[in-house]
């Protein structure tokens, strides 16, 4: 995640200056959503971040979802 996450997350310049589907496309992966997230906080009060906060919560409920499988198919066998 993070080798492919990283560079087209746009964190260094934005997403914008990334060629066009690589932008969008880091802004929905962990990293390039903590970006976002974080420059909307420290620049422009939270504003613009919301779709990066949904983003973010995506994964971590992914994530979860995941651990819980995991948890019952090992409490399973």
């Amino acid at each position: 995640m993070l080798f492919i996450s990283n560079p087209i997350s746009g964190l260094a310049t934005g997403p914008q200056w990334l060629p066009h589907p690589w932008g969008t496309i880091g802004q929905f992966l962990p990293v390039g959503a903590a970006g976002t997230a974080l420059r909307s906080v420290a620049y422009f009060d939270g504003r613009g971040a919301s779709q990066a906060w949904i983003v973010l919560l995506c994964w971590a409920f992914g994530g979860f979802v995941l651990l819980s499988l995991g948890k019952w198919r090992k409490t399973a066998h």
